[in-house]
């Protein structure tokens, strides 16, 4: 009874932090982030006209954000502070279902309670819970289809399973990869369908085959009419050399980033485990990892961060190649070295903790091998930091039942995860700052100059705002080498025109400043300049 009060008490908590975060920053603000402005677009542009349209642009199988989004803007009216509200109430959702999943493998509440922080408090899956972007979304669905069918397996009830499946092609509606837990699942039933003797023939057919025989007809019929994704195989590695050296680099970046990423779960389990410090095994891992970790760096000048796109040198959040001029980093070199050090330590303290023989008996496998599936497209894709949320989840889930019947340092976890929590929400409301005063020079600029494609107000408001208009001159970014110095998304966008007006983090050669926007959060990128092409003839 004790243990169960506790639960909820937690839940209680989670709600309360969940409300608390908005007293600090706020998601209102009229401007995209990041690439939700394309998906932004097919919702406007269907909720006006009652015409469904995918931009060519388009990546994702976003169908499920499109009708969600659709009947909010509907209902209320377009909004890019709704759209992005939505993607805080999933988010709120999420936590609390991971909460109860990870208690379920658990029971222990206070654990489940951190490590959904660990979660929560990353700043990847922080910064995308006040964008519109798919991955929050889908890995609500994907979370969802665990725990369903989690308790499908646990309970050997196939009710739980269909709901899995359901689940799952929502997740799989939303972005591609979805589709995996499916596969996971219906493989792990196969092997172990001696071990649930309720779960007959029939009953996987209903639970797997009729969800998965509507999904095929969904995705039939878009196919038919020219409904799908064009953009999805643009960032493939297609060269035999290219894809083998970006298999072996992010063999190497994916795991690293775990590291870090879990440091609140792994170091509190090593601080208790005297045994571990003496450990021979260990400080060879270390050596090994943290060795390989400081030659890359002085030999190929890589460190964290390795990836592109939340996380930069810059901050957090899509900054980098994102809006004209320079940025400044927001911590030394030195204190990313420190950085790619610790993600070495906490890569060398998941290898430990998980060699070490814990007996479980919960039906997890389905979800280990998801996670090994899901690093398929990882390492045949040009990928990005942000792809990395479902096998923090997965890791999360392995690591909770290796340390749930063990000493751990409750103190420690705590104080990473405050840390984690005040990089995530400062960085976040520095991003959310800079963007909102970047719409709002690039807004003025259009008081001066009618013409939107002779201003350049960065790469979500070029976007919203000239993508149609010079559709027709993409080919001219691959093709017309006077161009080819410009930003990419210049060349993407309006290609075949010099702006007049840029919003920029600096001041910019051949271009006088018009006005300038101070931004006052935690970062050296605190000011904005609205710039004039002043050689630019009438």
């Amino acid at each position: 009874m004790k243990n169960k009060t506790t639960k909820y008490l937690f839940l209680i908590i989670l709600l309360a932090l969940f409300a608390a975060q908005f007293l600090y920053l706020s998601p209102k603000g009229e401007f995209a982030l990041s690439d939700d402005w394309v998906h932004t677009d097919t919702i406007l542009h269907w909720a006006q006209t009652g015409q469904f349209k995918l931009m060519p642009y388009a990546g994702p199988t976003f169908y499920v954000p499109i009708l969600y989004g659709t009947a909010l803007t509907k209902i209320f009216g377009f909004s890019f502070t709704l759209l992005r509200s939505s993607t805080l109430a999933l988010v709120l959702i999420l936590i609390l279902i991971f909460y109860l999943l990870l208690n379920k493998l658990t029971n222990k509440p206070f654990l489940s309670f951190l490590a959904t922080l660990t979660l929560w408090s990353n700043p990847i899956f922080y910064n995308l819970s006040f964008t519109f972007m798919t991955d929050i979304p889908a890995l609500l669905f994907l979370t969802l289809a665990i725990y369903f069918y989690y308790s499908g397996f646990e309970k050997q009830n196939n009710k739980y399973l269909f709901w899995g499946t359901i689940f799952g092609l929502l997740s799989a509606f939303t972005r591609q990869t979805g589709i995996l837990i499916i596969i996971a699942s219906l493989f792990y039933n196969f092997i172990n369908f001696k071990n649930f003797p309720t779960i007959k023939l029939k009953h996987l057919l209903l639970s797997y085959g009729l969800p998965l025989a509507i999904g095929g007809i969904i995705y039939t019929w878009l196919n038919i009419y020219q409904l799908l994704p064009q953009n999805t195989t643009s960032h493939i590695v297609e060269n035999g050399w290219r894809l083998l050296g970006h298999i072996k680099w992010w063999l190497f970046y994916i795991p690293m980033y775990l590291g870090l990423f879990t440091l609140p779960l792994t170091l509190p389990w090593f601080i208790k485990h005297h045994s571990a410090w003496r450990s021979k095994k260990f400080w060879f891992l270390f050596l090994i990892i943290g060795g390989l970790t400081i030659f890359i760096r002085q030999i190929y000048h890589l460190q964290f961060p390795y990836m592109g796109n939340v996380i930069s040198l810059y901050g957090i959040g899509a900054m980098k190649d994102t809006l004209a001029g320079q940025l400044a980093t927001v911590v030394p070199s030195y204190a990313w070295a420190i950085i790619s050090v610790l993600c070495a330590f906490g890569l060398s303290l998941i290898s430990y903790l998980l060699s070490q023989k814990h007996h479980n008996t919960e039906p997890t496998g389905f979800i280990y091998l998801f996670g090994f599936l899901y690093l398929i497209p990882l390492l045949l894709f040009q990928s990005f930091d942000r792809y990395l949320l479902p096998l923090l989840l997965v890791l999360i889930i392995a690591l909770v039942q290796n340390i749930k019947h063990i000493k751990f340092s409750y103190l420690t976890s705590s104080i990473l995860i405050l840390i984690l929590i005040f990089i995530s929400l400062t960085q976040t409301k520095f991003y959310l700052s800079w963007n909102n005063a970047r719409w709002q020079l690039a807004n003025y600029a259009t008081t001066l100059e009618k013409n939107k494609t002779k201003i350049d107000g960065g790469y979500e408001w070029d976007g919203w705002n000239n993508y149609w208009p010079t559709l027709s001159n993409e080919k001219l970014a691959f093709s017309n080498q006077d161009i080819q110095t410009r930003a990419w998304f210049n060349r993407r966008f309006f290609p075949d025109n010099n702006p007049e007006y840029v919003v920029s983090f600096s001041p910019l050669p051949n271009f006088e400043i018009i006005k300038t926007q101070k931004i006052s959060d935690f970062n050296p990128n605190n000011q904005l300049y609205l710039l004039k092409n002043s050689q630019m003839v009438k």
